[in-house]
């Protein structure tokens, strides 16, 4: 199933025995974007409450009625499970630690989006076999805050101007696949232009700035955002030949 990032933003977290907290940001790696993380709150009221890292792994279910993040585990793992202040670099180190101890295989560790799957739930202790952590260097872990990269600035190819609103995962793999930009930079609501997240060419984080391959025209010509469209054949129909013709 596809859905958009931002919906999910404040959904709450239910484990097997209870609740604990919502959802308040994504993180991702844009170099093959996959969401890696969801950053929880458990208490949305308490600023300096402690966040914790949830993987996808640990997800089972987002239950898009009741606004629900559904896990395989239970509280006591979670607050028990090693923590990260919220402006902290997420290192491999890190990573490591939080993986080891809930028993995950390294989705690092293999060609595939989760290792040797694109599915994360293959990386669940049962299927896990022993592993070692190679040596790899902080800078080889480029993970993004959707909170942060949704507001930057979009430059398409032409050098016009627009703004980055929001992306679109598939919750089996949690690959993110399209992009949504607000057609005009501004005050102003517009429409959400789609584009596949192959249309990025770069991302500039000092600029706070994303490079696309395609101009302003072919953006403005692509499918608008329309949530309960996400899924259709013709949706993704129109996507497929949108990409195609950008590429000419």
């Amino acid at each position: 199933m596809n859905i958009n990032i931002q919906k999910i933003l404040g959904f709450t977290i239910r484990t097997i025995d209870g609740e604990y907290g919502t959802v308040s940001d994504v993180l991702f790696s844009h170099k093959d974007h996959v969401i890696r993380y969801l950053v929880v709150d458990p208490q949305k009221w308490n600023p300096l409450s402690r966040k914790v890292l949830i993987s996808p792994i640990s997800v089972y279910y987002i239950n898009i009625d009741a606004e629900e993040v559904c896990l395989s585990i239970d509280i006591e793992k979670i607050k028990a499970a090693p923590g990260i202040e919220e402006h902290e670099t997420v290192s491999r180190h890190f990573e490591s630690e939080l993986y080891r101890y809930y028993g995950y295989g390294y989705y690092w560790m293999g060609a595939d989006l989760w290792g040797m799957s694109s599915d994360p739930a293959l990386l669940r202790p049962h299927n896990v076999l022993d592993q070692s952590t190679p040596d790899i260097l902080e800078s080889d872990i480029p993970l993004r805050s959707i909170n942060e990269v949704c507001g930057y600035l979009v430059k398409t190819d032409d050098d016009k101007h627009h703004q980055m609103a929001d992306y679109i995962f598939n919750t089996k793999s949690w690959k993110i696949s399209f992009a949504a930009v607000d057609a005009q930079n501004g005050m102003i609501a517009t429409e959400r232009c789609l584009i596949k997240v192959d249309a990025i060419e770069e991302y500039n984080w000092h600029q706070q700035l994303i490079t696309l391959q395609i101009s302003s025209h072919q953006l403005l010509g692509n499918p608008h955002f329309e949530s309960n469209l996400l899924n259709s054949e013709p949706f993704l129909a129109m996507m497929e030949l949108s990409a195609t013709i950008n590429q000419k």
